[in-house]
């Protein structure tokens, strides 16, 4: 469910979450004391950030890395753990693991640091894999290669992956369903099929009209999105989207009374059009 979390960046800690739940292999998240959360995590969430340059320590080499990952999750002698870090290495398609594991960040490219931050985070053996922008400092070529990873690993090991990311191409490709978020809040969520091919929220239409591809053809200006998104702790009333949609014209309602996701033609969308079966 999603979490609505209220504060500043400027002082994270007045933020505090005021509404919502997680709930990770039917085990509530929140609440929980440090040790008990620090657990959970450590025995079925991993994570993928988004720069692995800046995830991977500089001054300790790739063995140690992984290796303190896994004695995090495993109690093994030395040997052991090297063997496991080997192993995990090959799982991301790392050539001569046994060499390699004794090398440091900076004698890897950006994929491969990437295939290593990947490596840390299957240790403890997932069952969630969280992957945040996982390709936003790649090439092209590069990126297509760590989702296809991605994919295969999340087929061999049955885990989930929650994919963040803004590339709307990335997730037709790659997602079975999509959550559309604005301002921290779901506005439309479905099967990738439906949401993507027949839009419904006008947030999600105006981001397909944005991407590249959709415009007016080639050479022709990109469309945007009119006005500035709104500070997370400072939301309008209402829809956070009004301000900037061009349905909201005249409709009181709309800066009244903040939406909630109904189901509409497959999907679930939160906009007050969904109400008057109007979208």
């Amino acid at each position: 469910t999603l979490l609505r979390a209220v504060g500043t960046l400027a002082n994270p800690q007045e933020v505090a979450i005021t509404a919502g739940s997680v709930a990770i292999g039917g085990e509530p998240a929140l609440g929980l004391p440090a040790a008990a959360l620090r657990d959970l995590r450590r025995r079925k969430i991993g994570i993928v950030f988004q720069d692995a340059a800046s995830a991977l320590n500089p001054v300790l080499t790739i063995g140690e890395q992984i290796g303190e990952a896994v004695r995090a999750c495993h109690r093994l002698d030395p040997q052991a753990v090297r063997q496991r870090c080997i192993a995990l290495l090959r799982d991301v398609n790392i050539a001569d693991p046994e060499r390699r594991l004794d090398m440091y960040p900076h004698q890897f490219s950006g994929g491969m640091k990437q295939r290593i931050v990947i490596a840390i985070a299957l240790a403890q053996d997932p069952e969630v894999l969280f992957a945040d922008e996982p390709t936003s400092a790649l090439d092209v070529s590069i990126q297509q290669q760590i989702l296809v990873l991605l994919r295969e690993i999340q087929r061999k090991r049955g885990m989930a992956i929650l994919l963040v990311t803004h590339d709307l191409n990335l997730v037709a490709r790659f997602a079975d369903d999509v959550a559309v978020m604005y301002a921290g809040r779901l506005v439309e969520s479905g099967p990738i099929e439906t949401v993507l091919e027949q839009p419904l929220h006008p947030y999600t239409q105006a981001l397909q009209a944005s991407a590249p591809g959709s415009g007016e053809g080639r050479g022709k200006p990109l469309r945007s999105i009119p006005g500035e998104p709104p500070m997370v702790g400072h939301l309008p009333a209402g829809c956070a989207f009004r301000p900037r949609c061009p349905r909201t014209v005249g409709r009181a309602e709309c800066a009244t009374h903040e939406p909630p996701e109904r189901p509409v033609a497959g999907r679930r969308v939160a906009c007050a059009f969904a109400e008057e079966g109007l979208i």
